[in-house]
């Protein structure tokens, strides 16, 4: 993923993501710090995925980048990405979560 995206930026295209891991929270974390412009995420799932996301600064995704980009199996992604869910759990801001969804660029509704 890291280099479709990597690939994709120089060319000037956007990459949207979806399907199973666009609408799994942890996924769409680790979606998110790749660089992944867009995510399809099921209507039924929407609320859980923003409220991830919107939880989480852009400096903290960004730190995932290359830790996630040097990992070979799903498990160790979601290991990692677990801890930085319990970590940020207790910290969750009030004003992060009233984000409107179009202000989360890196959200998009289907159906």
């Amino acid at each position: 993923i890291d280099g479709v995206v990597t690939a994709a930026r120089a060319a000037g295209k956007p990459v949207t993501v979806c399907g199973e891991m666009a609408s799994d929270a942890q996924g769409a974390m680790a979606l998110a710090a790749l660089g992944v412009a867009a995510l399809s995420v099921p209507v039924h799932e929407l609320d859980r995925v923003h409220g991830v996301l919107a939880t989480l600064p852009s400096d903290l995704l960004a730190e995932f980048r290359p830790m996630l980009s040097g990992l070979r199996t799903a498990g160790e992604a979601r290991a990692i990405l677990e801890r930085a869910t319990r970590a940020t759990a207790g910290e969750t801001n009030p004003a992060l979560r009233a984000v409107p969804l179009g202000a989360l660029p890196a959200v998009t509704i289907t159906s």
